[in-house]
């Protein structure tokens, strides 16, 4: 059972090695800045912060085995997520070089979701609470403004904003 909820940390960590490894070819593709390659990554890594707290929340309201399997597009045949998954496949197959690389998901997540269904307990029924979707803007703000100015502080020469919106990120992560 631990070998299989270890398997989130590890496909999210591995995904963050995966786009640092590619950035020069995402690079020389799109023809992005340093700066632009380092908020792609940044914003990837906020977002699975800031989702890796609210999930947590969602699976004490709503299960965590439930959570974990939405959390792993465990949708039926024919959901719009497994069509656009299918769509990225045929064009990421049909030449589009550093995409591909992204493709290491698809069996990883579906082994994991075959996994958790047999070797997880099924839910007991919970009492729903609701999510904090202010708290949710708050940590998203807060982590946002350390993670702009940081990386674009370098490239505009650490102008007055950055260290405002450092400053800023403070009290607000305080509550946390």
């Amino acid at each position: 059972m631990l070998g299989v909820l270890l398997v989130g940390p590890f496909m999210a960590q591995a995904d963050a090695t995966i786009a640092n490894v590619a950035t020069p070819s995402i690079h020389a593709d799109l023809r992005a800045s340093g700066a632009a390659l380092e908020l792609v990554v940044g914003g990837y890594l906020t977002t699975f912060a800031v989702l890796l707290i609210t999930g947590a929340r969602l699976g004490q309201s709503h299960g965590y085995r439930r959570v974990f399997l939405i959390g792993r597009r465990s949708r039926p045949a024919r959901s719009p997520a497994r069509s656009s998954v299918a769509c990225s496949c045929q064009r990421t197959l049909a030449g589009t070089h550093w995409r591909a690389i992204f493709l290491i998901n698809v069996p990883i997540a579906g082994a994991t979701v075959a996994a958790v269904r047999r070797r997880l307990p099924t839910d007991a029924r919970r009492a729903t609470r609701e999510i904090d979707l202010a708290g949710v803007a708050t940590l998203t703000i807060s982590a946002l403004l350390v993670v702009v100015p940081l990386v674009l502080g370098r490239v505009e020469g650490w102008p007055l904003w950055t260290w405002e919106c450092l400053a800023a990120s403070v009290p607000r992560s305080c509550c946390f």
